[in-house]
């Protein structure tokens, strides 16, 4: 058992909207268990997730589901964690398994994304506008503020991913 992905902002600066997570939430059962995101070195899989919000509480992803597709604002307004069920094939990996099970291991997901939004401090904006706008290298992670030619600041750029395939 481990957690995911969690909405919010994670390490790499990369946001994971409740409503996207919802709509990627298919694609997350069966995929393969690998170490160091090294795909031949597969030792299990995952075979559930489920959503559980800060509380502990399963949350009814039928039930998201619907409020997305009506309201997407309220949907991502909740935090929630991506908890997901594997199996490390202990027969083949008996250390590795064994490692698992005393929690000496620790989670790293990997996903494609088919675009995202940027967001720097409370503003959105799309990569077409952003580049519009002279931030040609939209996936840094942070960014000149300036005024006019002078440097004001420095501020952390947030990818917001859209269209998430979990891999």
């Amino acid at each position: 058992k481990a957690v995911l992905v969690s909405t919010g902002v994670n390490k790499n600066g990369a946001e994971f909207m409740g409503s996207e997570l919802i709509k990627a939430y298919e694609t997350i059962n069966n995929k393969g268990i690998d170490i160091e995101h090294e795909e031949q070195k597969l030792i299990g899989h995952l075979y559930e997730a489920a959503f559980i919000d800060q509380a502990g509480n399963v949350l009814d992803v039928a039930a998201l589901k619907e409020v997305a597709k009506e309201n997407s604002t309220a949907v991502d307004a909740l935090s929630f964690d991506v908890v997901v069920l594997g199996v490390i094939y202990k027969a083949r990996f008996p250390e590795t398994a064994t490692e698992v099970a005393a929690g000496a291991w620790k989670v790293s997901m990997e996903c494609f994304y088919s675009d995202y939004d940027i967001k720097v401090g409370d503003v959105v904006i799309t990569t077409d506008q952003a580049r519009s706008m002279g931030i040609l290298d939209v996936a840094k992670q942070q960014i000149r503020l300036m005024s006019g030619t002078t440097v004001v600041g420095m501020t952390n750029v947030i990818r917001r991913l859209k269209g998430i395939l979990f891999s």
